[in-house]
């Protein structure tokens, strides 16, 4: 039995975080500033949607939810490393609820970094009064520890296809759909809004880079 875990606003913040992080870094040298500025301002509204979205976005999304426990963590993990029976989450199962928060913990401060790093340019971004060298230190470190936690995200998902294929989890990241037997997800009009709204402003927020970049704000 198929049920509908990921709803659409859902899948498009996934698929834009992904096209957009793999952007930013290819685009991370000097001589490619704008672009990198352009996704990264896409990933910083990205995030502040994936937040609010984590407190009004709908079951399987909603940080209510997640499996916050570390012992749950700890005894998921050590089951999958002994071959045990793991118990079936339909939405995310109590590792990857701690590596998802860490992550978006984490990409939240690389946007902070960066805006801050991008202050240290000439006349460009929010914080363009600063008068430092230390924020693109910084924000490169962040950046790699989130390559990190992105990498044992990538791990648990491809864990989770060899484990447990027939569930189709790696599909429902596009599709919405997984092989289980749980309450399908239906958005409230509310929420249809404030993801249309958000996805609005995110490219409202990258145009406007784009074409005003050399007097940002």
């Amino acid at each position: 039995m198929k049920t509908y875990i990921w709803s659409l606003p859902t899948r498009i913040f996934h698929c834009c975080l992904v096209l957009f992080i793999v952007i930013t870094y290819i685009s991370g040298d000097d001589d490619y500033l704008k672009i990198h500025s352009v996704f990264g301002y896409g990933i910083g509204v990205l995030i502040l949607f994936r937040l609010l979205w984590g407190k009004m976005g709908p079951k399987y999304s909603n940080f209510k939810d997640f499996n916050f426990s570390f012992k749950k963590a700890f005894s998921y993990s050590l089951d999958i490393f002994l071959k045990k029976d793991n118990k079936i989450y339909a939405g995310h199962n109590p590792a990857a609820s701690f590596v998802l928060y860490f992550l978006l913990i984490t990409i939240g401060f690389v946007v902070l970094s960066g805006l801050l790093a991008l202050g240290e340019e000439p006349n460009k971004g929010y914080f363009k009064f600063l008068n430092t060298s230390i924020f693109e230190d910084i924000h490169e470190i962040i950046a790699n520890f989130m390559l990190i936690i992105i990498a044992v995200h990538i791990s648990g998902v491809l864990l989770d296809r060899y484990l447990h294929k027939e569930h189709g989890t790696l599909k429902s990241i596009l599709f919405g759909y997984k092989n289980v037997e749980e309450e399908n997800v239906v958005l409230t009009l509310k929420q249809k809004i404030v993801s249309f709204l958000f996805l609005c402003l995110m490219l409202f927020i990258m145009y406007l880079t784009a074409t005003d970049f050399d007097h940002l704000f």
